[in-house]
């Protein structure tokens, strides 16, 4: 079995007696993982017994294969980098998946694959089937702001999101939400807007374990707030995070502007 991945599977604590053995012993392996420095998993050969596994991600993989995966029936994650001699048909038998990347898949065959993923409803990063709905915010924070006040009004519906890592800021689940088709209708539905540093779902559909202590959230610019023509009162924290300019031009529409 490869090095790193019989690596993962003890850190994943998955009960094989080998790595129950290995965990146990406090890691300690044999010299040929302390001599281990490319930590990419280069072979999935030896994960077929685990069948149960839900999700498959390496940050760190070069894989010319994916067939074992093929027999994992109920992957619903999947995330790999390969080489353009991996076919990734054996992504295609699996029932359960919701959400794929495959970093590297270049060639046309590959490109074919993940395109009937995204056809049978799967989200493929990088795979986007509609035309891309244009924000009218360049500030994405600010795009967040306007979809959970929509959502929280019923006007829109947010998507279903899936994460490789809950303890990470997702780019691919920001950039989905940033796909979200808001009209000049519903725009015009907002009269007071309020963001703050924490306690929006719509936050942790970008960052599920996000604590709230960080500046990730933070709207930094209100360019395209014109188009919410009717907005009366914007309530944000920090307020120091965006362009005094931009503030001043807002007040001067007659739009009272706070901390949140």
């Amino acid at each position: 079995m490869d090095v790193c991945l019989r690596l993962a599977l003890i850190e994943a604590g998955l009960s094989h007696p080998e790595y129950l053995a290995l965990k146990k012993a406090g890691l300690r392996k044999p010299s040929k993982f302390d001599e281990v420095e490319d930590w990419d998993v280069r072979s999935l050969d030896g994960l077929e017994p685990y069948a149960a596994l839900e999700l498959l991600h390496f940050a760190y993989s070069t894989l010319d294969s994916i067939e074992p995966l093929a027999g994992l029936g109920a992957l619903a994650l999947v995330s790999v980098k390969v080489t353009d001699r991996a076919d990734l048909a054996p992504l295609l038998a699996l029932p359960d998946l919701k959400r794929v990347s495959v970093e590297s898949a270049a060639t046309p065959a590959q490109k074919e694959v993940l395109l009937a993923l995204a056809k049978r409803g799967v989200q493929v990063d990088g795979v986007n089937l509609e035309a891309q709905a244009s924000s009218p915010f360049e500030d994405s924070m600010l795009t967040l702001a306007v979809l959970s006040h929509l959502s929280g009004e019923g006007l829109v519906e947010l998507p279903k999101m899936y994460f490789f890592d809950e303890y990470s800021f997702d780019h691919e689940n920001l950039a989905r939400l940033e796909r979200v088709a808001m009209t000049q209708e519903h725009l015009d539905t907002i009269e007071e807007l309020t963001w703050s540093s924490g306690g929006y779902t719509v936050q942790h559909l970008v960052w599920a374990q996000w604590d709230g202590e960080s500046d990730e959230f933070d709207i930094q610019s209100l360019a395209g707030i014109e188009a919410l023509r009717r907005l009366r009162v914007l309530r944000v924290s920090p307020l120091a995070a965006i362009p005094d300019d931009e503030l001043e031009a807002l007040r001067a529409r007659g739009v009272t502007v706070e901390e949140a």
